[in-house]
């Protein structure tokens, strides 16, 4: 299996699942790149490297591999020893460039001398319960985080990893609702947190440690997230969301009072915006300042930096600059304003002085190459940075596959590069269309649409100026695809439906009726007349030609549903949501069938478990049209995820192939129905932290004087 390992430490990573027989190194390297990066058993994961090392000296690429990680995976545990593992690989590697560029690129990192001036990042929290949407107490020790098994708000100790849960009103049973976002107050003795409710409202609450009763701050909110606090904790930051409208609010509220003072209103640009991903704040040291990141229309969403005083309505550009710069915050009892940009290239942390007006020129590089840093969880006192990044673990393959008896084999496996989460045969039984997630320019993330070969791999991306937010679907010509995007040439921001002819790669839009923007699917009838789309609760029919639309089926349950015409055309499948199981981590769908003309009530095929990610519900069609395959997931109760299949008019699920810590992406059986591809995905999240960066700030602003 070749595998080529090109990332830093910081940036999301891409590694194989080994499912064949490989040779015994590659398959011990797999086994020890799963234990680091999957499940986060750093120690068992380094005896491995080192095994490695030993037993395989001469196989230079996997020793090179191995030493690299063994560097990492030091680093991560805040192990001095890292550095060493570097150079080893610098030294004595030169023959494998890229571990020796990258290992060059970490040592850059690192500091030439040990010393308490050293900026360290250090691993702090991994595995399958990591949650970002808390923050880290003032003194370093305590974490807030989210249990998603009943929706409520826990605490975690980051010396002794014990954690206790802080509210009661999480649930997934009848009226559900969860904590979402929450912040640990600058005593340490109280959390404020935002409450959602499928009702549709949010509330601001607030806890009290050794107190089980929350505090209502506001109620009937549509979104609202606490952001900062004052020092004498009588006072609290947030930012409102007006989702209808796109304004977005930063308020003040009195805790003692309960009076709410609009700061700040600033209208968004439709499409996607901090409803999604909250801006980040920070208040000056004297209080008398809040910094904020906003999005710049003008610039394509790129994040500028500003200045409002407290007392003030008026924002001050501080840092406006065509690169990306995303706050960090100030350092705990210092002008100095820390963010990120990637104008260099590569995404550094910088600092500018806010004591006086500055200007870019003036801006300082602390840290290069740090990676995406995904959300800011807060400093300590000591200015420790305490951040979450994405782990992203995707494989793609074809295997042999029998179709008549319900057999997937592992043996001979052909591997598909990138980071694939659709795929889909064309005809030709040798091409595949795909959505991929790729790296923007802008260092964003995003699906754009793929044809691949799969006798030699080569990959053509088609309607590039197209991000694909939903399930791809062939014509059933076989010469055009169907799909839900956004064009990045569109003004408006808006999501729609866009028919792409796989020859020329040009997308053109079908303009439905209604809106599409929580739409996740579409799919075409059997004459390539009409399409099929949700909008909010219903699945509506458009004709192509006149425009004109029905509504073929109405129902609340409708939620991130996947539509799949039938193999005769006659009838859509699609799945809806029908309630949640005891931990509220898995959703219970029923898998309905309704006639394609509508007018009749929808028949219950199966029912099935399932997370509400578009990404990793799967439907395909066998081509002989006895079965349906589905994916069925139960990975966020720590089971496996499933490939099922029941016959074509619905009865008994079977379990064809199951797959452990990881998602099925994708679903795709081969024309002739002896292969069968398939992507699987595992999405995660750590939690690290950046080490005495206010040392090193400080340092790097004393050559000055």
């Amino acid at each position: 299996m070749k595998r080529v390992l090109v990332f830093l430490v910081c940036f999301p990573l891409v590694t194989g699942i080994t499912f064949g027989q490989e040779k015994q190194s590659d398959e011990l390297l797999s086994n020890a790149i799963y234990q680091e990066e999957v499940k986060g058993n750093l120690e068992g994961a380094i005896l491995i490297y080192k095994d490695i090392i030993k037993k395989y000296p001469g196989q230079r690429a996997i020793a090179a591999e191995a030493l690299f990680h063994l560097g990492l995976s030091n680093e991560k545990l805040g192990n001095k020893i890292a550095k060493e593992y570097y150079e080893q690989v610098v030294s004595n590697y030169g023959d494998q460039p890229e571990f020796v560029r990258i290992a060059r690129e970490r040592l850059a990192v690192l500091t030439t001398s040990v010393s308490h001036k050293e900026i360290a990042i250090r691993q702090v929290w991994t595995g399958p319960d990591v949650d970002n949407c808390g923050s880290v107490s003032a003194d370093g020790e305590y974490l807030t985080f989210n249990d998603w098994n009943n929706g409520n708000l826990m605490i975690r100790n980051l010396k002794t990893s014990e954690k206790k849960q802080l509210t009661f009103e999480g649930t997934w049973k009848d009226s559900s609702q969860y904590v979402l976002n929450s912040l640990i107050s600058p005593d340490g003795k109280q959390v404020a947190y935002s409450l959602y409710k499928y009702s549709g409202s949010c509330d601001l609450r607030l806890i009290k440690l050794g107190n089980q009763t929350p505090i209502i701050l506001c109620s009937g909110m549509e979104d609202i997230t606490p952001s900062l606090w004052f020092s004498n904790c009588n006072k609290i930051i947030v930012q409102k969301y007006d989702i209808g409208k796109k304004i977005w609010d930063l308020s003040l509220i009195n805790i003692a009072s309960g009076e709410v003072k609009s700061l700040i209103k600033k209208e968004l640009a439709p499409g996607p915006g901090p409803q999604f991903s909250p801006v980040i704040l920070s208040l000056s040291f004297d209080e008398k300042y809040i910094a904020f990141d906003f999005p710049d229309p003008s610039e394509n969403g790129k994040y500028d930096i500003f200045l409002l005083p407290v007392d003030s309505k008026t924002e001050i550009p501080i840092i406006k600059h065509p690169a990306n710069d995303r706050l960090l915050g100030w350092l705990p009892g210092s002008d100095k304003l820390l963010f990120t940009s990637d104008r260099s290239g590569t995404t550094d942390v910088w600092a500018v002085s806010t004591f006086e007006e500055r200007t870019f020129e003036e801006t300082k590089c602390i840290l290069t190459n740090i990676g995406d840093i995904f959300d800011p969880m807060g400093f300590t006192r000591n200015g420790s940075l305490y951040f979450s990044m994405g782990t992203f673990h995707n494989e793609s393959f074809i295997v042999p596959f029998d179709n008549e008896n319900g057999k997937v084999s592992i043996n001979p496996r052909i591997s598909l590069s990138g980071m694939i989460y659709d795929i889909c045969w064309l005809p030709d039984g040798e091409s595949l269309i795909c959505t991929q997630n790729i790296v923007e320019p802008d260092k964003s993330w995003s699906n754009t649409l793929h044809l691949v070969n799969s006798k030699n791999g080569d990959a053509k991306a088609i309607a590039g100026n197209l991000k694909i937010e939903g399930q791809i679907r062939l014509s059933p010509d076989g010469r055009s695809v169907l799909v839900l995007g956004l064009d990045k040439k569109r003004i408006d921001g808006k999501m729609g439906i866009y028919k792409v002819d796989i020859a020329t790669g040009l997308p053109v839009e079908i303009k439905v009726k209604q809106d599409v923007s929580q739409s996740n699917s579409v799919e075409w009838d059997k004459e390539g007349i009409n399409i099929f789309y949700t909008s909010n609760d219903k699945i509506i029919k458009h004709n192509i030609n006149s425009g004109e639309e029905m509504i073929l089926y109405n129902d609340k349950r409708l939620l991130h549903t996947i539509l799949t015409r039938s193999f005769d055309g006659n009838n859509l499948l699609f799945d809806v949501l029908v309630g949640f199981n005891d931990e509220g981590s898995l959703s219970i769908c029923n898998f309905l069938i309704i006639p394609e003309t509508g007018g009749e009530e929808a028949r219950t095929m199966c029912s099935y478990s399932s997370v509400q990610n578009w990404r990793f519900k799967r439907f395909a069609l066998s081509p002989d049209g006895k079965y349906i395959y589905y994916s069925e997931s139960g990975i966020a109760s720590g089971d496996n995820s499933t490939l099922c299949r029941i016959p074509s008019a619905g009865g008994t699920p079977e379990k064809i192939w199951e797959l452990k810590d990881y998602f099925i992406a994708g679903i795709g059986i081969h024309p002739e129905g002896k292969q069968i591809a398939l992507s699987a995905s595992s999405p995660g999240i750590e939690i690290r932290a950046i080490e005495n960066l206010g040392k090193k700030v400080a340092e790097i602003y004393s050559v000055d004087k």
